[in-house]
């Protein structure tokens, strides 16, 4: 049977991905398009110039001219057909499946087309499949979060979350549904809604909830800082003084990496400062083993370092330090962990720590071996660290060599940060034209080179050379001439 005039060619699809190969699957349908005359007009304000487009398109497609035989060349057609009017429809749930099985390894783009096809399954849709539990349906809203696929689907799903809806979610489903809240768009009332459950779910629990959840809790309240409606922020604050019930009450039963962590989520809350709470908690810490971190995740006790009340017990900060090389966390530092140590432990040099205090903890040897550990690891993961990076070190090591820690680091350590420096930022230079668009990036690569000149200048970890001197000179003066440019933009 013929085509209707002016009307764009509807592409109707059954089988999509479930035959073993996309190309006879297009060849195939395009026959059964040409039997059934399966057309529709989708565009009515410009049937014209679609018809001719779609007929375009569909020719291409009948002479093979396109290359379909995987999904990640055949969803750019995809798209394509969707813009002419070549509609993509009832594809079938065996079909869905296979798409969005996919969905992790396309790329972003990719996921868009996928979305605007799944809009045509004929088989059941994750926001339609009125059979599932409520329950189920917070799994499937997670699902569409954690994938992203939040165009289509996660909209229909997020409609249907009524108050009776939010009412018959159980535990522990509620409190996926209200991490959901702090990316979901979901209304003041159906979120007071959902607070108010969360808090009845607590209520109705006969022992106290484990450490976990209370932790989740605190930890997404902490991330509601910044809503601005009033009933929605006093529900927070119930809820928040909940979470503070349940873990001063559990305080006896709580690890040294409970406490830790209790300590570490209550920090910068946007509510009141719990001072009685912080207070118990830092004495029932402070009264267990100071030898006993065997278990601790090394992050818990990096972050702990950077806390105020390890600044105030120079014992129990320092025996953090050490528990670090003697579980053997240091090396499998991360670049940022090493920074981070780096960080806290400057604060610990730069205070001149009496001998005595450090070696209540472990031996004058056992000082210098965690440092040597240190310097390993630095050494090690050298080529991972920025310009800024590099300069960082470079002032720690100095404060190391000038405290009385008696503890000079390694020559060849500096040496290949100095290296390494150069190396850096004659790449960076070299390719300013196309990274560098802003006067802070420069701005920023200056003070870098000019805290460098100044370490090499105080002669403590590098020597000084006028080679040295006259290779820094030459950069300043050449990020000197990007910024002129820029500086007279932004000034017109």
């Amino acid at each position: 049977m013929g085509r209707k005039a002016n009307q764009p060619m509807l592409f109707r699809a059954s089988l999509f991905l479930s035959s073993p190969s996309l190309y006879h699957f297009f060849s195939l349908k395009v026959r059964m398009h040409r039997q059934c005359q399966l057309l529709r007009c989708s565009y009515d304000s410009s049937f014209p110039n679609r018809s001719i487009i779609s007929a375009k398109h569909f020719s291409l497609l009948d002479k093979r001219y396109w290359d379909l035989s995987t999904p990640s060349r055949a969803l750019p057609v995809l798209d394509i057909l969707f813009h002419s009017g070549v509609v993509i429809d009832n594809l079938d749930k065996v079909a869905g499946e296979s798409l969005s099985a996919l969905a992790p390894c396309m790329t972003a783009s990719e996921r868009t087309v996928l979305q605007k096809v799944t809009t045509f399954l004929s088989g059941p849709r994750l926001s339609t499949a009125k059979a599932l539990s409520e329950d189920e349906v917070v799994l499937r809203m997670y699902q569409c979060k954690r994938t992203g696929e939040e165009t289509v689907q996660l909209e229909e799903l997020i409609h249907n979350v009524t108050k009776s809806f939010v009412n018959k979610v159980t535990f522990p489903y509620i409190m996926i549904l209200l991490e959901l809240t702090s990316s979901c768009r979901f209304t003041p009332d159906i979120h007071l809604e959902i607070l108010t459950r969360v808090e009845t779910q607590f209520s109705a629990i006969e022992s106290a909830p484990s450490f976990k959840i209370i932790w989740l809790l605190l930890y997404m309240v902490r991330m509601s800082g910044s809503l601005q409606n009033k009933r929605v922020r006093q529900q927070w604050v119930r809820l928040y003084r909940l979470g503070l019930r349940f873990i001063h009450k559990s305080l006896p039963v709580l690890s040294v990496e409970e406490l830790m962590l209790s300590l570490l989520v209550l920090q910068d809350q946007p509510y009141e400062s719990p001072f009685v709470v912080l207070a118990e908690i830092e004495q029932t810490l402070l009264s267990r083993p100071l030898v006993r971190y065997k278990g601790v995740n090394r992050s818990v006790l990096i972050d702990f370092t950077h806390l105020q009340v390890a600044r105030r017990h120079t014992r129990l900060s320092l025996q953090v330090f050490y528990s670090l090389y003697t579980e053997g966390h240091i090396s499998d530092l991360t670049s940022v962990e090493v920074l981070s140590v780096l960080s806290s432990l400057s604060h610990w040099h730069v205070t001149e720590v009496s001998q005595r205090q450090r070696l209540a903890v472990a031996t004058a040897r056992d000082w210098e071996m965690f440092h040597e550990s240190l310097f390993a690891q630095i050494f090690m993961i050298a080529g991972e660290f920025s310009i800024r990076d590099i300069v960082f070190v470079l002032d720690f090591l100095e404060v190391i060599n000038i405290s009385n820690w008696s503890i000079t680091s390694p020559s060849v350590l500096a040496e290949k940060l100095r290296k390494l420096f150069y190396v850096k930022i004659k790449k960076m230079i070299e390719e300013a034209p196309a990274r560098f668009t802003s006067e802070e990036q420069l701005t920023s690569l200056m003070e870098a080179l000019l805290h460098f000149e100044a370490l090499l200048r105080r002669c403590i970890v590098l020597p000084h050379s006028t080679v040295d001197e006259g290779v820094v000179n030459h950069y300043i003066a050449v990020i000197n001439k990007l910024l002129r440019p820029i500086k007279t933009i932004n000034r017109n």
